[in-house]
């Protein structure tokens, strides 16, 4: 009986060690499986080219290269910074999926250059890429886009992000075009084209938001060829000559306002209730003549438009009243998205007007597209760019 009972425990103590040497060979494969990669050691591009977490830390002149063939491939971005001088700074080719994750309380930077047009922004992807963590990312389109999918689904789930570009500042492109979905983090995009551009659909769920078109005309805050939706969040969108308001399955009260006469770049700007209290504040980073806010804070009733202190009439009225759940007022024809928002083929213009021969000169003292690039008088102030103070 004794001998029985000493082979029991015995029995119990060898698997109850060969539990542990599992669990701490599980750890380590764990630890293992975040492969961390010091970009200072790193020249020209890096590749790749298995599935996988990486981390990447430290400085690289150079480019990062996704491009595992199969797999879902997570990039940490861990005080990071990468800036490639002749094509994307990150590029994901191939693959299944890419997550790029923030690392809490980091800043991190992302920067193209040349004029690859196969990469054409700072950050590309034609897999599904998605964005993570609570970090600060920079993003700084100087060949074209900052962000772009080409018929790929983006989704943002937090972060806070700075995006300046020559053209698009966050993109879905290609043929089919992709879903970009906001669920959190914070946004401003000062962008020498569309602010947020989709070739399919957009949806608002979360995040604050503040994102400029181009005001050499032609662009908008946000443009999609198939609508968008806003259910959460605060947004800030400003235009010049384009407004997409959103469409149906928008849940969440929404002011767009087309203005009489431009508001001046550097204008400080609010949307006060009859209180006073303001729903919606920031300084233009360019000029404007559409308006779109959007924020929890915003019901039925009468509100003013502020700029500089002083009240702007919009459609002749010193107030506009909100009534529905989307609210659009002024002079300039309004779209809710579908085709026919989206500008044709070869043309900056709306369906069946031609350009003049020569192509067409913007307004005296806009200046040409592209004006606002990076480095052509859109570097962002000292200190980073701030989103717009809401309510929400």
């Amino acid at each position: 009986m004794k001998r029985t009972i000493i082979m029991t425990v015995l029995s119990m103590l060898l698997a109850a060690l060969m539990l542990l040497g599992a669990l701490a060979e599980g750890t380590a494969l764990a630890e293992e499986a975040v492969q961390t990669i010091d970009l200072n050691e790193t020249t020209g591009q890096l590749v790749v080219d298995s599935a996988g977490t990486y981390e990447l830390t430290g400085t690289l002149e150079g480019s990062v290269l996704v491009d595992p063939g199969t797999g879902d491939v997570t990039l940490i971005l861990n005080g990071a910074t990468i800036e490639s001088a002749d094509t994307a700074g990150i590029a994901a080719v191939s693959g299944s999926s890419l997550t790029i994750v923030l690392a809490e309380g980091t800043e991190n930077t992302v920067s193209d250059g040349g004029s690859d047009d196969d990469y054409d922004a700072a950050i590309y992807s034609a897999v599904a890429l998605t964005f993570e963590g609570e970090g600060a990312l920079t993003v700084n389109g100087n060949n074209q886009e900052g962000i772009s999918t080409e018929d790929a689904d983006m989704t943002f789930v937090g972060g806070t992000y700075t995006v300046t570009s020559q053209d698009d500042g966050i993109n879905a492109g290609g043929d089919e075009g992709g879903v970009i979905t906001f669920n959190g983090g914070s946004f401003v995009i000062n962008a020498s084209g569309d602010g947020i551009d989709s070739n399919a659909s957009a949806v608002f769920a979360g995040g604050t938001i503040y994102v400029v078109g181009s005001a050499a005309g032609g662009d908008a805050g946000i443009d999609t060829d198939e609508g968008y939706t806003i259910t959460g969040g605060s947004i800030v969108a400003l235009g010049t000559d384009m407004i997409e308001t959103p469409g149906d399955g928008t849940t969440q009260v929404t002011l767009a306002l087309s203005l009489e006469n431009t508001i001046e770049e550097g204008s400080e700007v609010a949307l006060v209730d009859a209180e006073g209290n303001a729903v919606a504040e920031f300084t233009a980073l360019q000029s404007f003549r559409t308006l779109i806010v959007s924020d929890g804070a915003l019901t039925a009733g009468s509100y003013t438009l502020l700029v500089n202190g002083e009240t702007v009439t919009v459609d002749g009225a010193d107030t506009v009243e909100i009534t529905d759940t989307v609210t659009s007022i002024g002079s300039m024809g309004f779209g809710m998205g579908g085709p026919d928002m989206g500008r044709p083929d070869g043309m900056e213009g709306f369906d069946g007007m031609e350009p003049p021969e020569g192509g067409m000169e913007p307004p005296e003292g806009m200046g040409e597209r592209g004006a606002f690039g990076p480095g052509e008088g859109m570097e962002p102030p000292e200190g980073g760019m701030e989103p717009p103070e809401t309510n929400g």
